[in-house]
């Protein structure tokens, strides 16, 4: 890789890896869903700097390019993450579900109770006339 394009994929994911940090101090994520995309960051800018020795790896393993290596990885990082935030999804569905049908129990619960301090009163204020 050219000394301009590693200068500028260093600045790129530098650039990177600081706004997910300041994000992260300013409390606009939380670290634990921020975890991955430093790890990205940090990843990126150590391709960025050691770019021919991850390329003779590539070769090693039996990719023909640096790139197509990395975007293997990458896919299968992105692969992962969607199925991650998939399964939060499902779990996040099913507490919805769980809860709007415990808040129509507590509902009917509060409509019961309401008639029946309806008919109360109903009744105590037939007897005292």
């Amino acid at each position: 890789m050219s000394l301009q394009l590693t200068l500028l994929a260093v600045l790129i994911s530098g650039y990177f890896l600081w706004y997910v940090i300041r994000l992260t101090r300013k409390n606009k994520a939380e670290v634990g869903q921020v975890r991955k995309w430093i790890l990205l960051a940090a990843m990126m800018v150590v391709g960025a700097i050691f770019s021919t020795p991850l390329a003779q790896t590539a070769r090693f393993i039996g990719f023909k390019t640096y790139v197509s290596f990395v975007l293997f990885f990458l896919l299968i990082a992105v692969l992962l993450i969607v199925f991650r935030i998939n399964l939060a999804l499902i779990v996040g569905e099913r507490k919805t579900k769980t809860l709007i049908q415990e808040l129509s129990i507590l509902k009917r619960e509060v409509e019961e109770l309401e008639e029946k301090v309806s008919e109360m009163e109903n009744k105590k204020s037939q007897d005292s006339w």
